[in-house]
């Protein structure tokens, strides 16, 4: 758990006991985050393994008491041997402000740097998320695409 000088501003990474006893509520937020147009049966057991494994992580800011996003991380590496950490979902609960932003973003820039990643990134087409971004300096002119193998 880290927090701000304040106080007011926690982010707590969750382990494999909390994992399991909030999954209901994590599953809520990866869903909501990544909308699947299919059954995503499968791959909530996988990304439930992940955590439970160590290989993903769920992260949860908490401001004043009060959970205000929830989100999960993986570390990928991609061709080249750049190491990133990838926002895999995120979710928050009412309207976030930009200090809780910038100070959850603080705390998982020194996460990154200790998993020896050069970047974080994510996929999203929320534009309030896309907004924040921006304001943290971060890139958000490519467009991610995704085709099926399967021709429909």
């Amino acid at each position: 758990m880290t927090e701000d000088s304040n106080g007011q501003l926690v982010l707590l990474k969750l382990e494999g006991d909390q994992i399991s006893r909030y999954w209901e509520l994590i599953k809520e937020g990866i869903l909501e985050a990544v909308k699947p147009e299919e059954d995503y049966t499968q791959v909530l057991t996988n990304i439930l393994r992940s955590l439970l494994s160590g290989q993903m992580q769920c992260w949860v800011v908490v401001y004043e008491g009060e959970p205000k996003a929830i989100f999960t991380t993986a570390i990928q590496v991609e061709v080249g041997g750049v190491r990133s950490l990838l926002i895999y979902s995120m979710t928050g609960y009412n309207t976030i402000g930009l200090d809780i932003w910038k100070g959850g973003l603080k705390y998982l820039r020194r996460f990154a740097k200790l998993q020896k990643c050069e970047k974080i990134v994510a996929y999203s087409n929320v534009e309030r998320v896309l907004q924040v971004a921006r304001l943290v300096g971060g890139e958000t002119e490519y467009t991610f695409i995704s085709i099926p193998v399967e021709e429909k």
